[in-house]
């Protein structure tokens, strides 16, 4: 397996920086604002966007699951239009909107904030439900990694938690992220579901 630092076209980081300093404040902020909080064995996700009509708790806690799980409910990325009012005076909201008027299109879709439990990961696959993802690491470390499988290669990539956001075309290469470490691991994505 080849460790590379990008994919040309596939998995790269975009002409953004982020205060990282901020960037981590205004996350605990968030969470205290929500109420949140995880510990090292966690794996759960919670939605910065939401469906339109939802109030309280249910802003981010209702439709968490994967697309599947979704789509049996009758509801699309797409749907996700209303963003956490918690957001608005945040510098992480500031990020949110910088990249969506930055991504090449309409950015339509789920943003999450998505911890991954220790040992954990998800099966080799493609998503062919949306066009585009973005992906700002929070809490990683060495052992938290992406594999990529093009063709007959496979590759290993680590996004650090530093001040690069993440391009992903989640379509057109298989991937999975494994957390091989003893700690949860968390990162920021945006789910464009059409362009």
């Amino acid at each position: 397996m080849l460790k590379i630092t990008h994919i040309e076209k596939l998995c790269y980081p975009i002409d953004y920086t982020i205060d990282r300093k901020k960037f981590d404040d205004s996350f605990i902020t968030l969470l205290g604002q929500l109420g949140i909080t995880y510990d090292n064995n966690s794996a759960f996700s919670i939605n910065l966007t939401h469906l339109p009509g939802l109030t309280g708790t249910d802003r981010w806690k209702q439709y968490t699951g994967d697309h599947p799980a979704l789509l049996a409910e009758g509801i699309d990325e797409t749907d996700f239009t209303e963003h956490l009012s918690e957001l608005e005076d945040l510098y992480i909201g500031q990020v949110i909107h910088d990249i969506q008027n930055l991504h090449n299109g309409v950015f339509q879709g789920r943003i999450q904030l998505i911890w991954i439990g220790p040992k954990g990961s998800y099966p080799l696959h493609k998503d062919l439900h949306t066009t585009s993802r973005y992906h700002i690491p929070v809490i990683t470390n060495e052992e938290c990694f992406w594999i990529f499988k093009k063709d007959s290669d496979s590759y290993k990539l680590h996004m650090p938690a530093d001040n690069k956001v993440w391009y992903v075309d989640p379509t057109r290469i298989l991937h999975t992220f494994v957390n091989n470490s003893k700690t949860t691991r968390c990162h920021l994505v945006m789910t464009s579901g059409k362009d």
